[in-house]
């Protein structure tokens, strides 16, 4: 653990959702299980220097507004070379009613978000929610 997560290191980790989400209105959060693969030659961890977290952006359906730099969710241990763990990622609620596009992303603090080009693996499909203005939100396994 430590130093920078290279871009070909970190094109080695996938993430994949591995539960339907769960909204907790009471914290103003979602919890998601997320699995991650880390198939690079770079032990992962949270608590080391170069640290690596899980968190998100938020995009409304329309493209039009977008809520980047999520919550830092933490790793649960240290994810060493050829090893696998479901993470639990703490999302807020998005700013404002509408459907809005969740986007799940592994990001090394102070470095870089892993994602665009190249980073298909680590980058999940877009979850889609809406958020009622009765303050529910409802996730729409249709997307």
């Amino acid at each position: 653990a430590g130093g920078e997560l290279t871009e070909a290191a970190a094109r080695k980790i996938s993430l994949k959702v591995e539960s339907m989400p769960q909204a907790d209105l009471e914290s103003n959060e979602i919890l998601l299980i997320v699995g991650l693969r880390n198939q690079s030659n770079y032990v992962l961890s949270s608590r080391e220097i170069g640290r690596i977290f899980l968190s998100y952006h938020w995009i409304s359906d329309e493209k039009t507004a977008n809520q980047h730099d999520g919550l830092r969710s933490h790793l649960p241990h240290d994810i060493w070379p050829n090893e696998s763990a479901r993470c639990t990622v703490r999302i807020h609620l998005p700013p404002t009613v509408g459907k809005w596009h969740l986007q799940v992303r592994l990001l090394q603090e102070g470095v870089r978000w892993h994602e665009g080009p190249g980073y298909e693996k680590g980058m999940p499909p877009e979850l889609l929610f809406e958020y009622r203005s009765d303050g529910k939100i409802r996730y729409l396994p249709e997307f």
